[in-house]
């Protein structure tokens, strides 16, 4: 095997191994999700945020207490969060101030002492932004949905590692060539 077939399989094996990565990924992700909701607690300035499953039906329990959540979720943010928007998930989202159990109205918000990262969150959720984030999360929450987001990448995935490696044998063949001419010369 040329050197050159050697780097084509390796090419080949990078691409395979990080297509399965980001579908491991992917799937863990959406495990965790099922069944979360996104808390953002503020206190004196900061925030912190959690991924928390709900527990006694319309709560969450955290480290620092137990947080009610509103029949229908006012927000969604992507998790988790940095990563490309084709591996996040959208998860119902609440802020709450640290150690009260109700989640922060937006008659409360200007009260809240906020930073700037605080305030262009909550330019970014008003209610028909919201509105419409909700009513295409309530369309792709659905099994079908799922399936076909998965899909989609898989096809992308398989084309990926198809044309890595249909690459790397046209270079070996067109090397191949090269050689034998080369070597009648």
């Amino acid at each position: 095997m040329t050197p050159l077939q050697l780097v084509g399989l390796q090419l080949a094996g990078v691409a395979g191994v990080l297509f399965v990565m980001i579908m491991a990924a992917i799937i863990v992700f959406r495990v965790q999700v099922r069944g979360a909701f996104y808390c953002e607690f503020m206190e004196s300035g900061t925030s912190t945020f959690e991924l928390l499953k709900i527990k006694h039906g319309n709560e969450v329990e955290a480290d620092h207490g137990v947080y009610k959540l509103p029949n229908q979720p006012r927000m969604l943010a992507n998790w988790p969060p940095g990563l490309p928007s084709f591996m996040q998930e959208l998860v119902p989202h609440e802020k709450y101030v640290k150690l009260n159990e109700n989640p922060v109205t937006f008659e409360e918000l200007p009260e809240i002492n906020m930073t700037a990262a605080h305030g262009l969150s909550l330019q970014k959720s008003n209610a028909a932004v919201m509105t419409k984030i909700t009513e295409s999360l309530e369309r792709e929450s659905s099994l079908s949905g799922m399936l076909a987001d998965t899909k989609i990448i898989l096809i992308m995935g398989i084309l990926t590692i198809a044309a890595v490696g249909g690459s790397a044998w046209f270079i070996v063949e067109k090397l191949k060539l090269i050689q034998q001419a080369l070597g009648a010369l």
